[in-house]
């Protein structure tokens, strides 16, 4: 073999080299895309309940929060006021939210009531179907356990109610085998229906 042939097959072997080089590492590469896709193809929980909720109802969650983190129950006004009729807060029509929520607080300033609408809102709601209309045919029900009979609330569920009411009353809905505490439901088109204890 003369040196230009030489010379020739040194060319190839040097640029044939990197292809062969970049294939394996590009099946490597490929292998370990999808065995992270497999790893992280489902969302978490947490994340997937925030996403699937409708504009509305997270505007409406946005209004809430904003009153628990001020920490001042008159800033819930916004809440109540996105409705055009008053939620249903009890047996009785209250014409002033605020003051009847205040009266219902140990504290006398309604920052129970912020710690109750905080502890609902940190869990996941149940969606419970409403009517026909395509665009607002659904309730979000906080707790989402508020239907299901005490004695067949998951261990994460128990948690929850526990911190939720106190010993007497869980005594009580234990005895009747349902939740009878706080409620709240929003619709999908971000109207307040209710919070109220059942």
């Amino acid at each position: 073999m003369n040196g230009t042939a030489l010379r020739r097959m040194a060319v190839l072997v040097v640029l044939t080299l990197p292809c062969v080089v970049h294939v394996d590492g590009g099946a490597d590469v490929a292998a370990q895309t999808k065995q992270s896709a497999k790893k992280t193809d489902k969302p978490t929980r947490s994340a997937a309940a925030s996403d699937t909720l409708p504009r509305g109802v997270r505007e409406m969650i946005d209004a809430i929060q904003s009153a628990v983190q001020s920490g001042q129950i008159s800033d819930l006004d916004a809440a109540v006021d996105w409705n055009e009729m008053k939620p249903d807060l009890g047996p009785q029509f209250v014409a002033n939210p605020i003051a009847y929520w205040k009266s219902l607080s140990k504290d006398g300033e309604g920052r129970e009531i912020l710690d109750i609408l905080a502890m609902l809102l940190a869990g996941k709601p149940a969606v419970v179907p409403l009517g026909k209309d395509i665009e607002n045919n659904r309730l979000y029900v906080w707790p989402a356990f508020a239907d299901t009979p005490i004695a067949r609330l998951a261990p994460s569920e128990t948690e929850a109610l526990v911190a939720l009411t106190t010993a007497e009353s869980l005594k009580a809905m234990r005895e009747r085998d349902r939740y009878t505490g706080w409620r709240l439901v929003i619709g999908a088109d971000g109207t307040l229906h209710s919070f109220r204890p059942d």
